[in-house]
């Protein structure tokens, strides 16, 4: 059995040649669609990652100066009594301008100088007491006269 050949008008392909690039101009005004909303996303995320990324290097710098501030009056020996004071003054954006402004400064106030530990003070050594030391004689006689040896 042969089969017929369908045959159709005109109008009907033409009708069908219609509607199959109505869908391809749709498909193609979504696919163009999303695709700027998706370079307006990425551009709108780049700039946060920007900005965000600019203050987190702010930070850090400003952590780095510090670190470099302190490591200068570390290596200057500047006591801890002054260390705020001097951690104030000194000045530079850079670890290297950091140390020259610390070197000024501590030559300036003419340097610090190592305090070595002083002795420990007892007020009362030297004014004789009624009670014996604990590690001389005094104390092994009184225990020999109180234990009668």
């Amino acid at each position: 059995m042969a089969e017929e050949q369908q045959t159709f008008s005109l109008e009907y392909v033409k009708s069908l040649r219609d509607e199959a690039a109505k869908h391809r101009t749709a498909k193609q005004a979504a696919v163009e669609e999303l695709t700027a909303k998706h370079e307006a996303d990425m551009a709108e995320a780049q700039s946060a990652f920007e900005a965000k990324y600019g203050e987190l290097q702010t930070e850090v710098n400003s952590k780095d100066l510090a670190i470099a501030k302190l490591r200068a009056a570390f290596e200057l020996n500047v006591p801890a009594d002054k260390l705020d004071s001097f951690l104030d003054t000194v000045q530079g954006s850079t670890p290297e301008e950091v140390s020259e402004s610390a070197k000024k400064l501590s030559d300036l106030v003419g340097g610090f100088q190592v305090q070595k530990g002083t002795p420990a003070y007892d007020p009362t050594q030297g004014m004789g007491t009624q009670h014996p030391p604990l590690n001389g004689n005094p104390l092994l006689k009184s225990i020999e006269q109180k234990l009668g040896i």
